[in-house]
């Protein structure tokens, strides 16, 4: 059995991970340099797919898919930047952080 991720693509898994962990669509945005639009526009798609419509949901989608544990969280994808391989409530972003 997969992990019900298979209908997303990459960059939508993308967005998924980072969602689930608490990020938000700016940060999001940010550690993918996509516009923000844009991150509402995979966070949609991929919503869709799944047929789940709040932030809520997804992550509960995850925690019954054991994609998001105290032991286990989520893969993030290795060509992101350093900061989001963390959980965020682990390292918030602070405001005075160059990028």
């Amino acid at each position: 059995m997969g992990d019900g991720l298979e209908p997303l693509s990459r960059r939508e898994r993308q967005v998924f991970r980072l969602l689930i962990v608490g990020y938000t669509n700016s940060e999001i945005a940010q550690l993918l340099h996509l516009s923000v639009r844009t991150v509402e526009s995979h966070r949609a798609n991929l919503q869709r797919k799944l047929a789940l419509s709040t932030r809520a949901q997804l992550v509960s989608f995850a925690l019954k898919r054991g994609l998001l544990t105290e032991r286990r969280l989520p893969e993030i994808p290795k060509d992101l930047p350093q900061a989001a391989a963390r959980p965020r409530a682990d390292n918030p972003p602070h405001p005075d952080e160059d990028d």
